[in-house]
């Protein structure tokens, strides 16, 4: 909510719900990133001859990339055309999602 000139609270501008949605979609992507690999990981323990361990490196290494990928994209979203960034990021998630390796991965 935004503060008025009086110091009353008005009602949220249809800006500020257009921001909200999209953080929520950037979020979902995330949360289904990590969905896919946690689905993903019996299968590459299997392909790969992972131990335990090593898938438990493979989930870890994925999230701190996620992350790094997060944080430098945020910073160039700052610097540049934040609205590009986002959906440049978004798209990639979804062509990494949709590619054919990806559907070869999950044996379909």
């Amino acid at each position: 909510m935004t503060a008025g000139s009086a110091g009353v609270e008005t009602a949220p501008t249809r800006r500020e719900w257009l921001a909200l949605a999209v953080v929520s979609v950037g979020l979902g992507l995330i949360v289904l990133d990590g969905t896919i690999v946690g689905v993903a990981l019996p299968d590459i323990i299997s392909d790969l001859n992972l131990g335990l361990t090593d898938a438990q490196w493979v989930n870890s290494l994925y999230a701190v990339l996620l992350a790094a990928l997060l944080l430098s994209t945020g910073k160039l979203a700052d610097r540049w055309v934040a609205n590009g960034c986002f959906s440049s990021a978004s798209w990639c998630s979804w062509l990494a999602v949709s590619s054919p390796e990806y559907q070869m991965l999950r044996g379909h």
